[in-house]
């Protein structure tokens, strides 16, 4: 009986079948997995930058509020200035630097006072940042008013002035000025004035800049260019140097307070410091990926062998069957329907193994039946002697006679007994164990068989044997039924053969792989059209005497023996069948 071999792991794979399904699983999980991290990157990345967006419009009009707080701050220490100047009080030593650490100091860099005009009013010391003091501009200043004048751009940092008169009811006495530190003014080195990766820059309407804490002017224009006209507030976004930023601005209202120009404030922040945390995700994504993509093979690869592994082994279970390894076993232990389907199987092989094993008792039953003539004859002399002389024993005859009569008794039953014996153990069934034999020896024991079939059909039979001795694994009474029938049908091929042209020749030679052995007649030949077909079961020309399992069963045999047969034949010049034996290894024995 024949044991299932075992499937390597990754044999499975090879199957079209098991490669779909590997393919479809993967896929299935790695399509929604992807999928879910594309719309997740994207609404996350989306949700931030809207939240970015209203951070930055959150801390640009906080920042605007603080600023305009502050303005108020500075024009409450300026009047006390102007109150000090009308009471001959100031001292310009009082202009402390202001720490913005310590929150101490003078919100002031400078302060000076500017005659006027007694007539205009107008200041006789007009800076070159005071070109727009207009009338209108000094009606406010009459009105107790303050007035914001920008001085031109340094290091992105302007000159903030605040004007007033001394004393709004006697404009004559002349214009104080202050220069506003804008440390204080901007909160610029204070605790909290900036949040990390954002960047503040202040225009007036006129694109005239303030203060910024960037440091490439290119970048500053750009932002002020871009700048959407007409709204009050807003978002939008500016690119620079390949980098996308995002920018809040928002309008501190200074016309009606101090009759100057609105300032527009500016927050920006590059897209990639606010989608961090995304692209720090992503990249931990990209390793959970990887380490799913491995899970999910790992079970794919689990499932599908315990689901494949069964089909392959019941794949490769049924082409040793159609190879004629009937009995094959397979053993699967899945707990499901391949268990079922398994037992099944065995069951149908051992079914199969039995009927073929009486096929093969039936073609040597066959065989047998063919031989019968030769068998009555070889019988028939040794019991007719055994008889012929028990006659004489019993009309009585001297006693050296009769000893010598007992002696051809004993010597005929001696012969009778031989012949019984060759014939039993054609008939024998095989124990299906192959040993080391000789195929020499296996041939003529198999020609001693047909020794009155051939002398009957005055066929003769030559045998050549050549070096190295032609030793092999096999099963001696198998390859017997082999043999016999190959020149059982070879003597049947002689039949319409001359009597004196009638011959078989069985040669045996072989390399160092492989021993061969010839079957060859010079009979009436298979004619082409039927070749192919002479080795299917049933299959027959003899129509009366022959089944169709001779071949087919020398066939199944040989196949087990790892042996192939090979037919040559040509319509009236004979046929020659050619067996090919692995030598076997690593052990040579002597025929």
């Amino acid at each position: 009986m024949m044991t299932e071999e075992r499937i390597p792991y990754s044999r499975f794979l090879k199957t079209r079948v098991a490669r779909r399904f590997f393919y479809l699983f993967v896929l299935c999980a790695l399509v929604p997995l992807l999928a879910i991290a594309g719309i997740s990157y994207v609404y996350v990345g989306g949700q931030l930058k809207d939240q970015a967006f209203k951070r930055l419009h959150q801390q640009v009009k906080s920042k605007g509020l603080e600023v305009y707080d502050r303005l108020l701050f500075v024009e409450t220490e300026l009047e006390a200035v102007a109150r000090k100047i009308r009471q001959d009080r100031w001292d310009e030593t009082e202009l402390i630097p202001f720490q913005p650490l310590r929150h101490e100091g003078s919100r002031f860099r400078d302060i000076e006072t500017i005659p006027v005009d007694q007539e205009t009013l107008f200041p006789l010391r007009l800076p070159d940042m005071l070109s727009n003091f207009t009338k209108e501009t000094l009606d406010h200043l009459k009105n107790g008013g303050s007035f914001l004048g920008i001085a031109k751009d340094l290091d992105h940092v302007s000159k903030v002035l605040m004007i007033r008169f001394v004393e709004p009811s006697e404009p004559a006495q002349g214009i104080i000025m202050g220069e506003v530190d804008p440390l204080y003014l901007w909160g610029i080195g204070m605790e909290g004035a900036l949040l990390p990766e954002v960047e503040l820059a202040v225009f007036t309407l006129e694109k005239h800049l303030l203060i910024s804490s960037f440091q490439s002017p290119k970048f500053i224009r750009t932002i002020a260019e871009k700048k959407p006209q007409g709204s009050f507030s807003g978002d939008f976004e500016t690119t620079y140097e390949g980098k996308i930023y995002l920018n809040s601005y928002w309008p501190l209202f200074l016309r009606h307070h101090f009759a100057s120009s609105d300032w527009i404030f500016v927050f920006s922040q590059s897209r990639a410091s606010v989608l961090e945390p995304v692209f720090k995700f992503s990249r931990f994504f990209g390793l959970l990926l990887l380490l799913t993509l491995w899970i999910i093979i790992l079970i794919t690869l689990v499932t599908l062998r315990k689901r494949m592994v069964p089909v392959e082994k019941l794949k490769a279970a049924t082409m040793k069957i159609a190879q004629g390894d009937f009995g094959y076993q397979v053993d699967i232990k899945s707990g499901d329907e391949f268990e079922l389907l398994a037992e099944t199987f065995n069951e149908m092989s051992l079914k199969l193994k039995q009927g073929q094993d009486m096929l093969v008792q039936a073609a040597k039953v066959s065989a047998f039946g063919q031989m019968a003539a030769g068998i009555v004859h070889e019988v028939g002399q040794p019991l007719t002697a055994i008889n012929g002389y028990a006659e004489l024993l019993k009309l009585g005859v001297a006693p050296e006679e009769e000893k010598r009569y007992l002696d051809i008794i004993s010597s005929e039953g001696t012969r009778l007994s031989q012949i019984v014996s060759k014939f039993r153990s054609f008939l024998r069934s095989s124990k299906e164990e192959l040993a080391p034999i000789s195929l020499k020896e296996v041939l003529i024991q198999t020609t001693s068989l047909l020794e009155h079939q051939l002398k009957r059909g005055n066929v003769e039979l030559k045998m050549e044997t050549a070096e190295p001795p032609s030793v092999i694994y096999g099963d001696k009474n198998e390859l017997k039924q082999v043999f016999l029938n190959l020149m059982i049908n070879a003597i049947d091929a002689l039949e319409k053969q001359q009597t004196d042209e009638r011959r078989i020749l069985v040669k045996i030679n072989g390399g160092p792989d492989s021993v061969q052995v010839h079957i060859e007649d010079n009979g009436c030949g298979i004619p082409p059209e039927i070749q192919p077909r002479i080795f299917d079961p049933f299959f027959t020309t003899k129509e009366e005497e022959g089944t169709g399992l001779g071949l087919a069963i020398i066939s199944s045999i040989l196949h087990k023996h790892h042996a192939r047969i090979e037919c040559r034949s040509e319509v009236n010049q004979g046929t020659r069948f050619t067996i090919h034996f692995p030598r076997p290894e690593p052990k040579t024995y002597e025929g």
